[in-house]
């Protein structure tokens, strides 16, 4: 739960100009209202500038409204939920809280960008890693499977052989010696 009268999105609006400016310590709990020859120099109704809470809607007032402090005040220290709450910090600005907001939330999204691409490659890794496994294990098989067929061709081949060699072993003629001495000389 968070009080609007500690966020640092408060601010409050220059009467004459209509600029948006930080809601100092004193002004947040209406303990001075600045004025400048008789005139308010700011408006008592302050702005949630990110648009959370409608200070003016809350108190059926317009934002020149001149008002009692006290509705103000119950306003600003009740506690409401608010997801843009940001710890008031002193001498800054509300636009500078928000762009603070703006350039957390941003590196929050940058954060989940990097978490999401690293899960994404970790899971392409584990998929890579399953076909390469797959594709190994397939490999195997067919260099299983090659070589029984060559062993088996192998031995249908050496078959082929031995058969071709007995049936076509036909009987040899016994080729003479022929010397200067004549045929069979010794």
């Amino acid at each position: 739960m968070a009080r609007c009268i500690e966020c640092g999105l408060l601010a409050i609006r220059e009467a004459k100009t209509g600029a948006l400016c930080e809601a100092d310590e004193n002004q947040r709990r209406y303990k001075e209202v600045r004025q400048l020859n008789g005139w308010e120099v700011y408006h008592r109704i302050p702005i949630c500038i990110e648009g959370v809470v409608d200070f003016c809607a809350e108190l059926k007032e317009t934002p020149d409204a001149v008002i009692k402090s006290d509705r103000i005040l119950a306003l600003t220290e009740q506690s409401r939920e608010c997801n843009k709450f940001t710890p008031y910090r002193p001498g800054r600005t509300p636009q500078w809280h928000q762009d603070k907001n703006t350039e957390m939330e941003i590196e929050r999204m940058r954060d989940a960008q990097r978490d999401k691409e690293r899960q994404w490659q970790d899971e392409q890794k584990d998929s890579d890693r399953k076909w390469q496994e797959e594709q190994a294990k397939l490999n195997r098989r067919w260099q299983l499977k090659l070589a029984i067929l060559a062993a088996i061709f192998s031995l249908i081949t050496g078959a082929i052989g031995i058969w071709l060699g007995k049936t076509m072993n036909l009987p040899t003629q016994q080729i003479p010696v022929i010397s200067r001495d004549g045929p069979f000389s010794k």
